[in-house]
């Protein structure tokens, strides 16, 4: 082991100063530069040292996050399109049905609101040989 005295030079001191305070918070790293007479230097360098924690600046984190981002663009907006045909072709379904049959009962409302869109696609082609409501889910 080492004397103090050995330690001296400036290499030692930073050598096992980082190894002592590499697990130190803040509050301990203020303690340890405040001995080593060192606190107004360590506040003036946090003060001017930029701030470079975005993830997005990372080499192999950065591009994996954006590729993330852009395919949860692309499925939300595929997500969006279907939701937008479902809501429209149930939107005219009722029209034609409402037009055809007059006001319709609330089970043919439940029954057509829990079709899909290649459904709500036959049911458009079904409604115009039905002659009831019941017909045409009967099919």
């Amino acid at each position: 082991m080492k004397m103090a005295s050995e330690l001296a030079g400036p290499d030692h001191v930073c050598r096992y100063t980082i190894i002592d305070i590499r697990n130190f918070d803040e509050e301990k790293l203020l303690i340890v530069a405040g001995l080593r007479k060192l606190g107004d230097s360590i506040r003036t360098e946090v003060r001017h040292m930029p701030i470079l924690d975005d993830i997005m600046d990372h080499d192999v984190l950065g591009p994996a996050i954006r590729q993330g981002l852009e395919q949860g663009r692309k499925e939300g907006k595929e997500e969006g399109k279907q939701e937008g045909k479902l809501e429209e072709g149930l939107a005219i379904m009722r029209k034609q049905m409402t037009k055809r049959f007059g006001r319709l009962p609330g089970w043919a409302e439940e029954r057509l609101a829990a079709m899909s869109v290649a459904e709500l696609e036959d049911l458009s082609l079904a409604v115009l040989d039905a002659k009831t409501v019941a017909e045409l889910f009967d099919r």
